[in-house]
């Protein structure tokens, strides 16, 4: 598929936008029902090359149920070596395959569509792992609102039909 300039990497193919945006959906009624003891993130958008990236935030390797994504934000606070309580949490950008040999060990919800990381304490390999993380330059520029992302098929069908 071509995309022309005027649209950027502001798009994204339908099952991708179809599938984050049930996700999204439904998050906030499962946060509910399970309670502060895990996370459920929303799934945002980052500018890529050619299509927008799927991205979430996960704080200092709590538990969570994670969705895949292309990239994981994660916000380091209670793991970073050197941040005082007053501090603002380092945010590291990571591609979700630096952490896929750790997160695939933890059960997937084949209904929800996510991988569930449930402990007391974050195991020691997903620990050490966050922690030699060097903090990255976060640019919130990079970041594209969910009702800004387009859908690639449409907008390819639409410059054929011209």
């Amino acid at each position: 598929m071509q995309y022309s300039q005027e649209c950027g990497s502001q798009v994204c193919p339908t099952a991708v936008l179809d599938r984050v945006w049930r996700w999204n959906y439904r998050r906030g009624p499962l946060q509910d029902k399970l309670g502060e003891s895990i996370f459920v993130p929303k799934i945002m958008f980052m500018k890529g090359p050619q299509f927008v990236r799927t991205a979430l935030v996960w704080p200092d390797a709590c538990p969570i149920l994670m969705p895949k994504t292309d990239t994981l934000l994660i916000f380091r606070k209670e793991l970073a070596e050197s941040l005082d309580e007053e501090d603002e949490p380092e945010i590291i950008e990571v591609e979700w395959s630096k952490f896929e040999p750790l997160i695939t060990r933890f059960p997937y919800d084949e209904v929800r569509g996510c991988y569930k990381l449930d402990y007391d304490d974050a195991p020691s390999a997903l620990s050490k792992l966050v922690r030699s993380l060097k903090p990255s330059p976060f640019v919130r520029e990079s970041m594209v609102p969910n009702d800004g992302v387009l859908n690639a098929e449409l907008i390819a069908k639409v410059r054929k039909s011209k």
